[in-house]
């Protein structure tokens, strides 16, 4: 256990940074991790970062910036642990010649070989980078009281890759040690990007208190791609330089490759009203459309519609300290469509 593990040592380090002034404000964030397994040559690295800023341009114009993102590096491999709980105590490592030692034994008539658990967990490795990154923008402009239009725009990428490696030394890259092939490798890739776009208009008022409407108008177009592909390899020329350098390997026999690639588009629109009388009496409506890439072509487009009526039956100040279970009786009566489907019903509901 000894040539097995090791201190598991772990340490992490954080850096942050925010002002403001009268009409902007900014912040930032660093923070890094690394912890150490303890199983020899494992690791795992993270890094983090986030930055905002906002500012009022004038009384009726407003900016924000956002953007954050994080970077991890990692070596996962948990198989020399398990071959080390299966193993032999009493089973030396090396070899005189500095090899590893592979005890065999005689089983159904034939001569196996035993894993070596320090071979399994230093020849194997599982080395994962992954990084994602995530940007959001916006700008809102209050051109009269009441209306505020925005606009906004985010994009976010992701990419993970995973370097996998055993060499000729391990059970897997020696074939189940048949040894007909020196060393297995497989890179494995995957990457998604998706931005936003979206333009919105928020609209309130009050008129001679006892009427209030709302209303709001957005459209949102979102672009969405992905990819993933594998490829796999054997009979390195050498079990440590190869791994990163896979001159001179032939395609596994095995399922050697795979790939695809995903992407959509999608185009939305959403309207919604709302009508309050004294506060007591509610009328809600609301439009959604929606069009997408992944629809039938001969249904490129989905609608959905809604209303909603609602009444407060009672409306009254709580005087005590402590509200009664019934403080809020409300009645509302919905009628919409939600994908193929219509609903009409009525409802009684405690907000307590």
């Amino acid at each position: 256990m000894n040539e097995l593990m090791q201190d598991a040592n772990s340490q992490q380090h954080n850096v942050s940074i925010q002002g403001a002034s009268t009409n902007s404000s900014y912040n930032g964030s660093f923070s890094y991790a690394d912890d150490q397994g303890m199983i020899k040559s494992l690791y795992n690295k993270r890094y983090t970062f986030s930055a905002g800023f906002n500012t009022d341009i004038n009384k009726k114009l407003r900016a924000i910036v956002g953007v954050n993102g994080s970077f991890a590096r990692k070596n996962e491999n948990q198989r020399g642990m398990d071959v080390a709980i299966e193993g032999r105590p009493d089973s030396k490592v090396y070899n005189e010649d500095g090899t590893y030692y592979h005890q065999t034994y005689n089983y159904g008539g034939t001569t196996n070989m035993a894993r070596n658990p320090l071979a399994e967990i230093l020849g194997t490795k599982n080395l994962q980078n992954s990084n994602n990154l995530t940007l959001s923008t916006s700008l809102e402009w209050r051109p009269i009281n009441g209306l505020t239009l925005t606009g906004r725009y985010s994009y976010q990428t992701y990419n993970y890759d995973t370097d996998y490696y055993a060499s000729s030394d391990t059970y897997e890259g020696s074939d189940n040690f048949r040894y007909t092939f020196q060393g297995y490798g497989r890179r494995t890739h995957y990457k998604s990007n998706e931005q936003e776009v979206e333009a919105r208009a928020n609209y309130s008022t009050v008129i001679k208190r006892d009427h209030s409407l709302t209303a709001m108008l957005a459209a949102t177009f979102n672009d969405a791609s992905s990819e993933n592909y594998w490829i796999a390899m054997d009979n390195f020329g050498d079990d440590n330089v190869q791994n990163g350098i896979w001159q001179g390997t032939e395609l596994y026999e095995r399922n050697p490759t795979y790939g695809s690639s995903l992407g959509s588009v999608m185009l939305s629109f959403l309207g919604r009203m709302e009508y309050k009388f004294r506060n007591r009496y509610i009328l809600t409506a609301n439009i959604r459309t929606d069009g997408s890439s992944k629809f039938s072509p001969q249904t490129p487009l989905g609608h959905f519609p809604g209303f909603c009526r609602c009444m407060d039956y009672q409306r009254r100040k709580v005087r005590q300290r402590k509200p009664s279970l019934a403080q809020f009786l409300q009645a509302e009566r919905r009628l919409g469509k939600s994908g193929q489907r219509l609903g009409d019903g009525i409802r009684l509901a405690h907000d307590v």
